[in-house]
């Protein structure tokens, strides 16, 4: 589900740059920025070299939505799974290109981009539902919203992933629904309640 959610930020912000400048190879890539520096391809070339790369950095529960009931009505049963996890997650969207007016046009691309359109749904998305469609993520939905650490927090960042500082913008995903398809039990529909009266000799 974190993979499928990434991707689908990927490809929108590929189509959404593309129709800007058309560009050869995919701009935007999915991609461990902390391994910028030795990440090769079999050209020997940098792969990461010259793209925007979108990295996970973190993923935290939603609290507020954690109390969700577990079953649900289905064909005038109860059936009953595990309550569904939501999660948020971090990225950090980061350019590496070689020219540094080039990266300050690509994030101020991806900032336009986010503030006019920042919820995502598989139906509405550039990616083929015909492939999605056996995910089951129908109700896939994200909304992705800027996130602005202070200097202390960007700091330690960079320092964790073990490189330079490179411009970059971090930006916060919610909520993605992770849900186990497996039932525990099912049960029967309760449709009334009988209430036995005692009498008292």
């Amino acid at each position: 589900m974190i993979s499928k959610a990434l991707n689908l930020i990927v490809n929108e912000l590929n189509a959404y740059l593309d129709s800007l400048d058309t560009q050869s190879d995919d701009l935007v890539v999915l991609g461990n920025i902390a391994q910028y520096e030795s990440t090769t391809g079999n050209n020997g070339q940098n792969t990461l070299q010259n793209r925007i790369v979108v990295t996970l950095i973190n993923a935290e529960v939603e609290k507020t939505l954690k109390n969700q009931p577990n079953y649900r009505i289905v064909n005038g049963s109860t059936e009953y799974k595990k309550a569904p996890l939501y999660l948020n997650l971090y990225i950090i969207i980061s350019s590496t290109a070689t020219l540094y007016t080039n990266a300050m046009v690509y994030l101020s691309r991806i900032i336009q981009f986010f503030h006019s359109h920042n919820s995502f749904n598989i139906k509405s998305s550039v990616i083929n539902n015909a492939t999605e469609a056996r995910y089951k993520m129908d109700d896939f939905r994200l909304v992705v919203d800027l996130y602005c650490p202070s200097f202390e927090e960007i700091n330690f960042l960079w320092s964790t992933l073990g490189g330079k500082q490179l411009p970059s913008l971090i930006y916060k995903i919610r909520l993605i629904q992770i849900e186990s398809e497996k039932k525990i039990g099912d049960g029967e529909l309760i449709k009334e309640v009988k209430i036995n009266k005692t009498q008292n000799a």
